[in-house]
């Protein structure tokens, strides 16, 4: 079983708190760096979703294609925000080359949304329980990320 409790887990605080929370928290921490804190309730929970806007230089790697255009899903912070190292000892972001300071970032921020959070997962049962699901994105589908000085 694959069980987890944040540090300032409460089970009673409604999900837009946790969000101010957040955002407080990553502002405090990435004061050069425009983040976007949403939430989402629906019938099998709610999420909590953090894209990077704007920050004062790129996060993906100059060899890797134009993705001025697109949103990138960064992973979940269930999993450490899911940057991997490429057998060319390079940081990944779903197939996206990022800089290593990237893949920095992404696993504080879920190290962030994470003191909020709780789970039990047992695969070989089928047993889910999380209190609220995670996303980290690279800008959002209708706001791609910025690079401001």
């Amino acid at each position: 079983m694959n069980t987890f409790r944040g540090s300032k887990s409460d089970k009673y605080l409604p999900i837009t708190e946790i969000a101010k929370l957040v955002r407080k928290e990553l502002k405090s921490l990435f004061p050069k760096w425009k983040f976007s804190v949403r939430t989402r309730k629906f019938a099998g929970g709610r999420a909590l979703d953090v894209s990077f806007q704007a920050g004062p230089r790129h996060l993906i790697r100059e060899d890797g294609s134009d993705t001025s255009k697109y949103a990138i899903r960064c992973g979940n912070a269930q999993f450490n925000g899911s940057p991997r190292r490429g057998q060319d000892d390079r940081w990944y972001c779903n197939g996206y080359p990022i800089t290593a300071e990237c893949a920095a970032m992404i696993k504080r921020i879920a190290q962030v949304i994470n003191q909020w959070n709780d789970w039990d997962i047992d695969i070989m049962t089928d047993y889910h329980r999380v209190s609220y699901y995670t996303h980290i994105d690279m800008g959002q589908w209708n706001k791609p990320f910025e690079v401001k000085q």
